[in-house]
């Protein structure tokens, strides 16, 4: 079924599960509306309840389950051609395997968003890239990087 009402129903569902902190029946409802925006073709909404459906596992603790959904998102992003989604997804990326300890990864998606910021003339995204970047390589003990 691809109603518009039963997705805002099921979107009203997941805001008042997540206000109740009902994780379990927020990630339900979303799974849902992720299969509803993908049998419909929509990249965009798909990958917006799978970002959201990572930053409810994020919340919980669960980095990998966080990071497996934002590589979907990540991936919906692109094919929807979104470069402001797909930076700010490979900042959050980069930013759980920073606190993983996944050093090299890490810089490799801060530096795509950062590189993303650039092209799209984002100044804001920079300057929160650069942070960023600039905490990993303070993490590494690199402070001449982390300066630069």
């Amino acid at each position: 079924m691809n109603d518009p009402n039963h997705q805002l129903e099921l979107l009203r569902k997941v805001r008042l599960a997540l206000k109740n902190h009902q994780y379990q029946n927020a990630i339900t409802y979303l799974q849902e509306t992720v299969q509803l925006a993908h049998t419909s073709g929509d990249y965009g909404a798909e990958g917006r309840h799978l970002g959201n459906l990572a930053l409810i596992y994020y919340r919980l603790n669960q980095p990998e389950r966080a990071l497996d959904y934002f590589n979907k998102s990540l991936r919906c992003a692109r094919l929807d051609n979104d470069r402001v989604t797909e930076g700010g997804l490979m900042g959050n990326i980069g930013n759980i395997l920073r606190e993983l300890g996944r050093y090299d990864k890490a810089k490799e998606y801060l530096e795509g968003a950062l590189q993303i910021a650039r092209e799209i003339g984002d100044r804001r995204g920079m300057g929160i890239w650069f942070g960023n970047l600039g905490l990993l390589y303070d993490d590494l003990k690199e402070v001449q990087q982390a300066i630069h």
